[in-house]
């Protein structure tokens, strides 16, 4: 399991985070936390909280706005124990996603650091997977052959993507349950009467498209090509969908 931690306390400046009252108070540290590159593998955020007494245990209720799931409804704190952590649960939480909402220490709303705004964002890392030669398809869109791109690879995911592709773009698509998925959006184009000349993989596109039936985009390790089933499609309709192909050297 992945876990982030965003700042740790210090004891002896504790008495900053509260009032002049400090009889069995908590507070966060922070007002604010921001960060939309943690790793795609982090499952688990922890977001610190500190009190002014670590005489006794305490449990303190948690009002959460992030989505349903991630924020635990309590925070505890061990007799003795100065800060603790809320771990947020971020294992639902799709790549590329943003997860934003604010969390407030019930019964603290006197304090200015009782409630703290979150923003979170998983992200991939890619390295380098190789190189190869991209086959377009004229009945799609492009015609002819472009060799020499690099193709990169996601760490511990099936994420993908070819750089200069197209009309010098990326071109992403990832693998699931076996088959090869183009993700929608990257404008391959401008064309000079349709505007954006965008991709997406058919399945996604076309509502009556029957995997089963119309096929899907594959993998050959054999011969160690991409097989993609996409469409090349403007505001207006599509210009052609069929096969392209991602041959690595």
């Amino acid at each position: 399991m992945a876990a982030v931690s965003f700042v740790a306390c210090n004891v002896d400046n504790i008495g900053e985070t509260f009032s002049t009252d400090t009889t069995n108070n908590a507070s966060f540290v922070q007002t604010v936390i921001s960060n939309t590159s943690l790793p795609a593998s982090t499952t688990v955020f922890n977001v610190p909280v500190a009190r002014s007494s670590a005489a006794t245990a305490q449990t303190f209720n948690i009002k959460s706005t992030l989505p349903s799931g991630v924020c635990p409804s309590s925070v505890s704190f061990a007799a003795g124990e100065y800060e603790t952590s809320i771990q947020l649960d971020l294992s639902k939480v799709d790549v590329g996603t943003s997860c934003k909402g604010s969390l407030t220490i019930e019964g603290q709303e006197k304090f200015t650091r009782s409630s703290i705004n979150v923003t979170l964002q998983k992200a991939y890392t890619f390295a380098k997977y190789g190189t190869g030669t991209y086959h377009y398809n004229e009945e799609c869109f492009f015609q002819g052959d472009d060799p020499g791109l690099e193709i990169y690879k996601a760490e511990g995911f099936d994420v993908y993507y070819i750089t200069h592709w197209g009309n010098d773009t990326n071109f992403y698509f990832s693998i699931k349950d076996g088959a090869v998925v183009v993700d929608d959006g990257p404008t391959a184009y401008t064309h000079s009467s349709y505007g954006a000349v965008r991709i997406n993989d058919c399945s996604a596109y076309f509502s009556d498209w029957d995997p089963a039936v119309d096929g899907t985009g594959y993998y050959d390790a054999a011969t160690k090509t991409f097989h993609f089933l996409l469409v090349y499609y403007v505001s207006a309709g599509y210009f052609g969908y069929g096969e392209e192909t991602f041959e690595m050297d």
